[in-house]
């Protein structure tokens, strides 16, 4: 019996102990644990930008290897040379390699443009993107991510003031970029 109550205390001790130690120790564990907001919102666009710039080169491979398709005698006049088609097609494979592996700690967000911008049509993954100042010869923007994933929001012939990153060049004889929409406020009209 007395054997058995000293096994008991022992138990009652030990459990008394480890209550004790974590109490002490969880408010400074759980301290280094806590993400700030900031940088929470910075990996999450972070994340954002590497994810459209993906699509952006998948997209530049898909539309290039289209060109590669067209038999010769279609070509247009000033067409790009196959060599140099193919030459992008890899340089974009590897660029795609890259973008899938990367650490996002060690990703530099791109260029970010505060600009007044519209489209013409309902908004899709690729549509264009008109700004104020924009020329017959560029830059080009087209949208291949949004904050929140939902293109539908923007509304087409409709201005909104924007925030967008450059994710990545697209592959075209004038500027022309694949970008993310990371903020977009609809113009009061006055």
């Amino acid at each position: 019996m007395k054997d058995k109550n000293l096994l008991f205390e022992c138990l009652v001790m030990g459990l008394v102990l480890v209550s004790g130690l974590w109490i002490l120790i969880y408010p400074i564990y759980s301290q280094t644990q806590e993400v700030s907001p900031v940088r929470t919102k910075t990996i999450s666009l972070k994340e954002a930008c590497v994810k459209a710039a993906i699509r952006g080169i998948e997209l530049d491979m898909e539309r290039l290897q289209k060109w590669l398709e067209i038999p010769k005698g279609k070509l247009t006049e000033g067409a790009a040379p196959r060599k140099r088609i193919k030459s992008r097609l890899n340089q974009l494979k590897v660029e795609l390699e890259k973008y899938k592996s990367i650490r996002l700690q060690d990703y530099e967000l791109p260029d970010k443009r505060e600009v007044i911008g519209w489209i013409n049509q309902p908004c899709t993954e690729n549509t264009i993107l008109q700004i104020e100042g924009m020329s017959r010869s560029g830059p080009f923007y087209h949208i291949v991510g949004i904050k929140g994933g939902n293109y539908s929001v923007i509304k087409p012939q409709i201005k909104y003031r924007m925030a967008i990153y450059l994710v990545y060049p697209r592959y075209y004889p004038f500027p022309s970029y694949y970008i993310y929409l990371a903020a977009f406020c609809p113009l009061t009209s006055t």
